[in-house]
């Protein structure tokens, strides 16, 4: 039997994976926002697999077909977005999937910002988790035929499972992440591990260091 290629998200430190990219201190703002915007789309990420796996009943392998597909279309989003800019690629991403979503993800509010920096902060994780959710979307479409009824679904359960996330992550990132582990290891049915070394500066939560 050959041996599949185990997407990222699958990999039994999937949530030590996310924690990583932003768990750090000392760095410029600019490299923060990064790192915000890139684990907050992992986290979305996972969320979405949680749900399409509890709703849609979606296991291993389509699971994995999924990702792919919508990592695909990640890079494509990538590439428009070097050559016309970060609006116009979203432009482009909606209209892809304008027959079977319209609106935008919004991403809930866990700890609500005080400063403005910290609303600017927000706002760019709000256009990370956007665009992950519309990235599977369009996968959803092209490898399950999901319509308009399925996809606004998908919308909600996403939603259901990131303030799940949410609820834990009030009381501290690793909370939130242990969350997660459980829910995929439930889904993988193996032990998934979470890296707790090094907590400085939380996106989602308290440290608990």
């Amino acid at each position: 039997m050959r041996k599949q290629k185990i997407p990222a998200h699958f990999r039994a430190n999937a949530a030590q994976n996310a924690q990583r990219r932003y768990l750090q201190s000392r760095e410029p703002e600019t490299k923060k926002i990064e790192k915000k915007r890139e684990a907050t789309a992992d986290v979305v990420s996972m969320c979405i697999l949680v749900a399409l796996n509890k709703d849609f009943g979606l296991g291993e392998g389509r699971l994995q077909r999924v990702a792919d597909r919508a990592g695909a279309v990640a890079d494509q989003f990538d590439l428009n977005k070097k050559g016309v800019g970060w609006e116009k690629a979203k432009k482009k991403l909606a209209e892809d999937i304008s027959d079977v979503f319209t609106g935008d993800f919004v991403l809930p509010v866990i700890i609500a910002p005080k400063k403005a920096r910290d609303w600017a902060r927000l706002g760019e994780q709000r256009d990370a988790a956007d665009a992950v959710v519309k990235f599977y979307i369009k996968a959803m479409r092209e490898v399950m035929g999901f319509g308009k009824d399925r996809t606004a679904a998908f919308v909600q359960a996403v939603e259901r499972e990131y303030r799940a996330f949410g609820a834990y992550a009030k009381d501290g990132d690793y909370y939130g992440y242990w969350k997660l582990a459980r829910d995929m290891g439930a889904i993988l049915r193996t032990e998934m591990t979470i890296d707790e070394s090094g907590a400085s500066e939380p996106v989602f939560g308290k440290t608990l260091d």
